[in-house]
C-alpha cells in the first residue's frame, strides 16, 4: 500500500473517531435529558405516575424499527408511523392535484375480497400509533419532550454503530496492510 493512500484512511479514521466521541457526547446528553424529563412528568402529574406499571402491554407493531440496508452495509433507523402519513398524504395530494374530489360516501356494495383488503390494510395502518397515546389523549409537556429526547437518542445510537463499524474496517485495513 502506498503512503498516501495510507495516510489518506488514517485521516479518516481520526475524523471517524472525532466524529464518534461528539455523538457520543450528544447521545448521553438525550439520554439524561430523556429521564429529567420523565421525572418532571411525573412530578407534575397528580394521579398517573409513568412507569412500568402503567404501560400498555398489549401487542402493537413496533412503530420505530431500526434495519440494515442492504447495498451500504448500515443501519438505518425507519419510523414507521411518519412513512404511513406520507403515503396516506401522497395519496390525498395527488387526488387534489388532479383535481379531482374524494367520495367520501360510496354507493351500498356487497362486500368483496377488495373491500376486505382495503381494511386489513387501514388496520395495519393504524397499529402504528403514538404510544405516548397509551398514557391518555392529554399527556403533560415534559414527557412529550422526553418521548422526543429518548427518539433522539435512538437515531443518535443507530449512527453511532455505524461510525463504530466504519472505524472497526478502517482499523482493520490499516492493520493489515
Amino acid at each position: 500500500m502506498s503512503a498516501p493512500d495510507q495516510d489518506e484512511k488514517t485521516i479518516q479514521l481520526l475524523n471517524s473517531l472525532n466524529e464518534y466521541q461528539e455523538l457520543t457526547t450528544i447521545y448521553r446528553s438525550h439520554f439524561i435529558n430523556g429521564f429529567l424529563n420523565l421525572s418532571r412528568a411525573n412530578f407534575h402529574s397528580e394521579k398517573t405516575k409513568f412507569g412500568k406499571d402503567t404501560f400498555d402491554m398489549r401487542s402493537y407493531d413496533a412503530c420505530k424499527v431500526v434495519d440494515l440496508c442492504k447495498n451500504s452495509d448500515e443501519f438505518r433507523f425507519i419510523d414507521r408511523r411518519i412513512d404511513a402519513a406520507e403515503d396516506d398524504n401522497g395519496d390525498e395530494s395527488t387526488l387534489q392535484s388532479a383535481g379531482q374530489l374524494k367520495n367520501r360516501k360510496k354507493p351500498n356494495e356487497k362486500p368483496t375480497t377488495t373491500t376486505t383488503t382495503s381494511t386489513t390494510e387501514k388496520t395495519n395502518n393504524a397499529t402504528y400509533k403514538d404510544p405516548i397515546l397509551q398514557f391518555g389523549a392529554l399527556t403533560p409537556p415534559p414527557l412529550k419532550s422526553s418521548q422526543e429526547d429518548f427518539d433522539r437518542a435512538l437515531r443518535t445510537s443507530v449512527q453511532l454503530i455505524n461510525i463504530r463499524r466504519k472505524i472497526d474496517k478502517l482499523t482493520f485495513e490499516l492493520e493489515n496492510e
